[in-house]
This record gives structure tokens, sequence and C-alpha cells, in this order.
């Protein structure tokens, strides 16, 4: 009789612990089915909230193998809320960092203010870089240099960030001085730098477009040139600030102006040369 309580427990466990498997396996590849579906667009979810309702299925799932094998097991809730009060203040105060880890992680997978591949700056910690896993505990980052960086999820509640991936243009903020003397030339030059931005199909003629005089410094005459490029892409924008920047000097230089050098710089050499 007590052999056949025994073996009927040993069949209760494994038939409980298989159903759970098998639970899991399926959600393991339906997961799988959804993202590549959400990447396709066949259907409206993002891939991070398929994986972040994949992580709550996971969790339920598991949560009511542990009540069947109470059940089984014939441990009674209420011997194991006995022991909680004993010993759920230790627990819960061991577990709070796990269980605020484990919500954030949820809560980005919900709300989605990155996703896998995107570039993201947390300009509170000074970190920047690519996402490649957002984990049950902890999201990890690869910087630019290659190495990896591990953010608590909690830490995504407390801190705002900054998704690079998802901007739709890239700002062109630079200053060109020119020399004192050349101070009548500046109107045409300036002028000429506009028009220049207002032909380039890679600024934005909808958006802010401002070439003006910043500064009347001690040593030059600040230019200023702000635009919004329409290329999001890294290197595509660096080649067109380079081409503004070269064009810039063109310009200066067809009005007969020069590009300032501070004056500190040359007393040195003004020296050496009356020696």
């Amino acid at each position: 009789d007590g052999l056949s309580r025994e073996l009927g427990l040993v069949f209760g466990i494994s038939g409980v612990l298989t159903v759970w498997w098998f639970l899991i396996r399926l959600k393991q590849n339906v997961t799988a089915v959804l993202v590549l579906k959400s990447q396709t667009k066949e259907i409206c979810l993002e891939p991070g909230k398929v994986l972040g309702l994949a992580k709550l299925v996971s969790v339920v799932v598991t949560l009511l193998m542990i009540m069947l094998l109470m059940e089984v097991t014939g441990v009674s809730i209420n011997t194991l809320i006995a022991f909680g009060g004993i010993s759920g203040l230790g627990i819960a105060f061991a577990s709070q960092e796990i269980i605020a880890n484990f919500f954030g992680g949820i809560m980005v997978h919900i709300i989605e203010p990155f996703a896998i591949g995107d570039l993201i700056q947390l300009p509170s910690s000074s970190v920047e870089g690519y996402v490649e896993e957002i984990g049950w505990y902890e999201t990890r980052l690869r910087s630019r240099d290659k190495q990896p960086i591990y953010i608590p999820n909690s830490f995504f509640s407390k801190a705002y960030v900054v998704n690079g991936t998802r901007r739709t243009h890239r700002k062109i903020e630079e200053k060109i001085a020119i020399r004192h003397q050349d101070l009548p030339k500046a109107p045409a030059i300036i002028t000429d730098i506009r028009n220049y931005l207002l032909t380039n199909l890679g600024i934005d003629q909808q958006q802010k477009l401002l070439v003006n005089i910043a500064a009347v410094g001690p040593y030059s005459i600040d230019i200023s040139i702000v635009a919004l490029s329409v290329y999001v892409d890294e290197a595509k924008f660096l080649a067109l600030r380079d081409l503004v920047l070269l064009k810039a000097a063109e310009i200066i230089a067809s009005h007969g102006a020069e590009i300032a050098t501070p004056i500190d710089l040359l007393r040195p050499l003004q020296t050496t040369l009356m020696v």
C-alpha cells in the first residue's frame, strides 16, 4: 500500500513535469514563429512585445506547475503560508531586487523604449551602446569599441533613455571662424552658404536652417551653421557634414576671406622669427 502511494506520487510528479516541459517547449516554438512573422510584418506585434508576452506565459505556466506539484505531493497551502510568515521577511528582502529587475524587463518589452539592435544612450550614466539582449534580470549592450555592458532592468524605470536608432534626422551644428578684417565680407559669405544648403538634397528644407554670425570673439568672427540632415545613417551623415564644411571653406576662400587662427598660436612663431 505504501509502495503504491510512492509510485503514484512519482507518476504524479513526472506527469506534472512532463506537461510543464511540453508547454514550455510549445511556448518556445510559438514564440519563434511569432517573432519571425513580426519581423516580416505579417502581424502587428513588435518582436519585443512577443518576447515579453512569452516571458509572462513562462511565469504563469511555472506557477501553475508549482500549484499542481503541491496538490500532487499533498503540501498544504496553509503550511506554505505559515512557513512564509516565519521566513517571508527575509525572502522578500533578498528577492526585492530580483523582482524589480524582472518586472523592469517585462515593462521594457511592453512599453518598448528600445528593441534589439537599437543604439541607446543613458545620459545619467554616460553609457552608450547597441542593445544585444533584454534578459530576465538585465539588459546587455555592446559599446562602440565592442565592450559588453550589463544594466539591471530596474534601472530603466528610474532613468531616461535616448534612442538614437529611432531618430528621424541628424543635426549639423558647426562654427567656422573668419578673421576680423573679413567682417565686411561676412554677409555675402553667409548668404552663399545658406543658398548652398537650400539646394543640398541631404538637408531637410522643411526643418530649421540657420546660418548667421554667432559671435564676435577676441580672435575671430564666428559663423554658425545649423541644419537637419535627412540621413540617419552615421556614415552618410558624416559624409554630408564633411561636404558642407568643405563647401563652406570654399565659399570663404572665394570671397578672399580666410579661416581665422588664434593670435596666441602665432605669437611663439613670430617671436622665433624675430630672434
